[in-house]
């Protein structure tokens, strides 16, 4: 069977591991962030593309923080993009909401 890929867009609810290829959601390997996709262009002006998420919650090792959005911002790089170790592919969408 074959599935759609599913495309990240702006107003999308997403998770960004730190850690690639850790992708642990609890214990002591989990360290992610979640937020919402508010524009997707190049905002730190490194010539490539990234994903502006408007943070909700923090993970660091396990420990969950949540945040009111529009507090912090992060700036991961688009899934596909090419980095100094391999395609970028550590934000992924959080389905069902």
């Amino acid at each position: 069977m074959t599935t759609k890929p599913t495309l990240i867009q702006i107003g999308s609810k997403v998770r960004s591991f730190d850690f690639p290829p850790y992708r642990d959601l609890t214990g002591v390997s989990a360290h992610y962030i979640e937020g919402v996709v508010e524009d997707i262009k190049d905002t730190m002006n490194y010539g490539l593309d990234q994903y502006s998420l408007c943070v909700t919650k923090i993970v660091e090792a396990g420990v969950e923080t949540l945040v009111t959005c529009g507090s912090r911002f992060v700036y991961p790089v688009v899934n596909g993009t090419q980095t100094m170790v391999g395609p970028s592919d550590t934000v992924e969408l959080i389905e069902g909401e």
